[in-house]
């Protein structure tokens, strides 16, 4: 994986905040959100990168979103949330690795949105979602004693994932399997470790950090609509480097001592 350079970490923000909207962007009618995304360009030198921005939100005593550093050790009992935003329309796979290596995808989700996971440019998402009809499905408890090492893998790619259900496909694959969440066999995972492999640029935003969430964000994630670039920027922010990739992977471990 690439990273940034002297003075890269501004670049990568820059090229990713630049695409924002500078008016509101309505959501997409929900009965559209099925639908794919409009055809690429032909002429791939006038693509962007595939980018993916993430923040992570501890729940602080009052109850509210604080943005956090992905890299600090959490304690038994936080809880946390990621908003994430993409650059461009696109579909958005999360995977949750736990310390026993045991795989599943946590979004999208047979119970949000009808199991539908395409996503527009800028548009901020929660996982967990605060639209959860039960509270303690809001956010990501850390309740297990000991050392916990949870992996996270963001996954936005161009097109649907091949093998992986989304919408009616997940609610029934769900159902038949008797469990919350579905597990991806051995030959999606390995399609996804090789997307893996794209040179990326990365950078951190840590101004940021400590901040708790705006309102124009929480509006925004309410009404589906896209940031604008006067908004904070995402606390972590990662673009491919190859214009033509047709996916970006993102993992990040997490550590509750």
């Amino acid at each position: 994986m690439a990273q940034s350079g002297p003075g890269g970490d501004d670049q990568v923000r820059d090229a990713f905040i630049r695409t924002r909207p500078t008016s509101v962007k309505q959501a997409r009618p929900v009965v559209a959100r099925n639908k794919s995304p409009k055809q690429r360009p032909t002429n791939p030198a006038s693509l962007e990168p595939l980018g993916l921005g993430y923040t992570l939100y501890a729940r602080n005593p009052q109850g509210r979103p604080e943005r956090v550093d992905p890299g600090r050790v959490f304690n038994t009992g936080d809880e946390i949330r990621f908003v994430v935003e993409a650059n461009q329309d696109a579909y958005l796979y999360v995977f949750n690795a736990d310390s026993r290596g045991a795989l599943r995808m946590i979004y999208p989700h047979a119970r949000l949105q009808n199991g539908d996971n395409f996503i527009q440019a800028h548009v901020p998402y929660q996982i967990p979602s605060a639209k959860e009809p039960d509270p303690e499905a809001q956010w990501f408890a850390f309740l297990t004693p000991g050392e916990v090492r949870e992996k996270i893998f963001f996954v936005l790619s161009r097109s649907p994932l091949p093998d992986v259900p989304t919408n009616e496909r997940l609610i029934q694959a769900v159902r038949q399997s008797g469990q919350e969440v579905w597990t991806p066999p051995g030959n999606v995972w390995a399609r996804v470790e090789t997307a893996m492999e794209q040179p990326v640029k990365r950078t951190i935003v840590r101004q940021e950090l400590g901040r708790l969430q705006s309102p124009d964000e929480a509006l925004a994630i309410t009404r589906e609509i896209g940031l604008r670039p006067n908004v904070a920027a995402p606390s972590v922010i990662h673009l491919n480097e190859s214009t033509t990739a047709g996916a970006l992977v993102v993992g990040l471990e997490l550590v509750k001592q």
